[in-house]
């Protein structure tokens, strides 16, 4: 399956950032959405507490990866940095995108 999943990247390289994005965004809301459930006022009443959580889940995951080498690259090589990176962007992104819609409801 590993091949298989390659060759997916390697078909579409975009698909990477879209999950990272879609990963960041759905982390975002099911915290926010936890948050309101269980009234945690130190979410409530900073919301820019959803894109930290975001960060640090992004960053979990991005260990995750590295511990079971599932990067897609030898660990700190240039493609590896990169794809890091761009990962922790995307998820980024994806929480700020829930973050600013939440704020603005």
């Amino acid at each position: 399956i590993r091949g298989m999943v390659g060759h997916l990247y390697m078909t579409y390289w975009f698909y990477d950032v879209i999950l990272h994005f879609l990963g960041g965004a759905s982390i975002a809301l099911s915290t926010y959405c936890t948050a309101q459930l269980f009234n945690i006022n130190k979410i409530n009443n900073n919301l820019w507490n959803i894109v930290i959580v975001t960060i640090l889940a992004g960053i979990a995951w991005e260990v995750f990866e590295l511990c079971y080498d599932i990067a897609g690259y030898s660990f700190a090589t240039t493609s590896y940095n990169t794809d890091t990176v761009k990962d922790l962007i995307m998820d980024t992104l994806g929480g700020i995108t829930i973050f600013l819609t939440v704020r603005n409801k």
